[in-house]
């Protein structure tokens, strides 16, 4: 299997409101040799408001980005091909898992595409380096790689291992630099510990995570949520399968006392899992574990748990979770079923019943992509794909719209950056609080240049 590698650089932090724009990848055979590459700019669209403290990270130059970058729609085609490629990879990247892959599925979501099928089609696989990393730093397993310098805290930033391990990144926050960073650190992981790279592809198979977790209930979850102090791992015991959610099962975080939420509603349990630490009355245990985003999960065994204080806590946990097994089932059943809300066509991926829809109006959507001038709302069923084939037209193709057409997808954007400042999307007042915090930075001559142009740029998007 060959592997492809990849990385964004985007203008904020937020998945559905933000947006790609450079996109970098190599493509590998088993070994590593490089079959070929990518490098492909995205132009800002014209609704965007972009994050300053992002460009200051990316050193993106704007003007260079706006006159060679394509437009979206191009640039998601031009990217579910590479992905997609010809079957038979594993696409690659590193912290992958919760940013690049969420953002290549809202940006192939907002152009009419199909948001999921790059990552399984034709036999493709998906692999997070960045979750190797985490399992062998939890259990020491990564021989004598380095995480730090003496004096100085543990990092698994990219750019740091690299630095430490004298790994080849000639420029971090460049999304082709990260991509043959995160090569040379799955080689070195390859040269210190092969089996990581076996087990973490084993994972990738959902019936054999589910059966890991359902032979063996008490496990490891090595998750983020953990962080430096505890090694990024935690103790979990299964409840059962999630009430709606085929591929998912629901556990039980062994450091907490389920008797805590016995006797509460549903209502208040699912409050406290939302508050924050410092704030809540009591602690709540559920976790959710994905099969189909290779959970990072393996057997536990007390008498191999190096930690004793973890190990008896999570014995006298179990004792009780086993007591009350059932109840903590039905809670469960209760909390985890609910409706995502409807917020807006470029954030509701995840809002209704997305794949009915596009069922229904599967047709158009297939012929779409080849022509979208052509189209008009009508011509689709759902409401969704009507207002998002309005937006790709305005912000890819707006020449080609109408007078009255043009008129209203104008004020779709003057709406949108002149709004109140929300928890949605970046707005103008956001972008000006920002960028006046920002120049209170020491920042270096070459950074305040990006940054002065930068403003300019979204200046002149607020005159228009």
């Amino acid at each position: 299997m060959n592997y492809l590698f990849y990385d964004y650089e985007t203008t904020g932090i937020d998945k559905r409101f933000d947006q790609i724009v450079q996109f970098a990848a190599i493509k590998t055979d088993a070994d590593f040799n490089e079959i070929e590459r990518h490098d492909i700019l995205c132009r800002m669209r014209d609704d965007i408001i972009p994050s300053p403290f992002a460009f200051r990270t990316t050193m993106i130059d704007v003007a260079d980005l706006q006159k060679n970058g394509m437009n979206e729609f191009e640039f998601s085609q031009k990217v579910n091909k590479i992905l997609s490629g010809d079957g038979n990879q594993c696409i690659t990247g590193y912290n992958s898992k919760e940013f690049d892959d969420k953002f290549t599925q809202f940006l192939l979501y907002r152009n009419l595409s199909d948001p999921y099928r790059w990552a399984w089609d034709n036999g493709n696989k998906k692999l997070d380096i960045f979750d190797i990393i985490k399992m062998g730093y939890a259990f020491g397993r990564l021989g004598d790689m380095k995480f730090s310098e003496e004096g100085t805290d543990d990092s698994l930033r990219l750019e740091v291992l690299s630095k430490l391990n004298n790994l080849t990144h000639l420029k971090a926050h460049d999304a082709l630099s990260d991509v043959v960073a995160t090569i040379e650190l799955l080689k070195l992981i390859r040269q210190n510990n092969p089996n990581l790279i076996k087990y973490s592809r084993k994972l990738q198979d959902k019936s054999f995570a589910r059966k890991l977790l359902m032979d063996s209930p008490t496990f490891y979850n090595i998750s983020s949520f953990y962080g430096y102090e505890k090694k990024f791992l935690g103790v979990h015991h299964t409840i059962g399968q999630h009430p709606s959610i085929g591929n998912s099962i629901i556990s039980w975080d062994l450091e907490r006392n389920p008797e805590q939420i016995l006797g509460k509603s549903a209502q208040e349990i699912k409050k406290q899992m939302f508050t924050k630490k410092e704030e809540r009355k009591f602690e709540v245990g559920f976790s959710e574990i994905k099969l189909n985003q290779s959970p990072q999960i393996l057997k536990y065994t007390e008498k191999n748990d190096k930690d004793e204080k973890r190990a008896e806590l999570s014995q006298k946990n179990l004792v009780l979770v086993e007591r009350h097994k059932l109840l903590l089932n039905q809670i469960s059943d209760e909390i985890f079923v609910h409706e995502i809300p409807f917020v807006d066509s470029d954030a509701d991926l995840f809002a209704g019943n997305y794949f009915a829809e596009r069922k229904k109006d599967e047709l158009n959507l297939s012929r779409v992509i080849n022509n979208p001038v052509i189209f008009n709302e009508n011509d689709f069923k759902s409401k969704r794909f009507q207002e998002q084939l309005f937006r790709l037209r305005g912000r890819n193709f707006f020449e080609d719209l109408n007078g009255s057409e043009k008129a209203e997808y104008q004020n779709f954007i003057s709406s949108r950056i002149n709004s109140e400042e929300t928890d949605k999307w970046r707005t103008i007042k956001m972008f000006n609080k920002e960028y006046e915090k920002i120049l209170k930075e020491d920042l270096s001559s070459e950074q305040k240049v990006i940054l002065g142009k930068l403003n300019d740029c979204v200046q002149k998007q607020i005159a228009t």
